[in-house]
């Protein structure tokens, strides 16, 4: 058997606050928002929309190292619940 390494964990996200984007009758439809560590007066931001054509998932089974990148290079992080 060949010795490996595990790869080694990606930093925790910051806490995501939770905000309601959109109400479709009685169902609340929330959007997931990650702040990176140094926020300017202007920042862009990525949206992320998680697969699962409407049969599953959710905006928080996220890819953390996709979301570590961007809050790294001062993006604002999204992620949102649909219908």
């Amino acid at each position: 058997m060949e010795p490996f390494a595990i790869p080694e964990q990606p930093p925790a996200l910051p806490v995501a606050k939770t905000y309601i984007y959109k109400t479709v009758g009685e169902i609340l439809i929330p959007i997931n928002v990650y702040l990176p560590k140094a926020l300017g007066v202007a920042c862009p931001i990525m949206l992320f929309i998680h697969g699962g054509g409407w049969l599953g998932r959710s905006r928080s089974d996220y890819c953390r190292p996709l979301f570590q990148h961007f809050l790294s290079l001062g993006f604002i992080v999204t992620s949102i619940d649909y219908r």
